[in-house]
């Protein structure tokens, strides 16, 4: 991230005002039942970072 957005909560809002308001509520209902959404969330729960160690 950068100073612009520093955060997903940043990018969220600007993606809010950016995106029409009928895709918006596409992107950010998860579609349906919300499968979509669990997913994507159980996805991103199975990632792990690791720092690096440089010599």
């Amino acid at each position: 991230m950068d100073r612009q957005f520093p955060g997903v909560a940043a990018l969220r809002s600007k993606a809010k005002q950016r995106i029409p308001h009928f895709a918006w509520e596409y992107l950010n209902g998860g579609i349906g039942r919300d499968l979509g959404k669990q997913h994507n969330r159980a996805s991103l729960d199975r990632v792990q970072l690791m720092q690096l160690l440089t010599p």
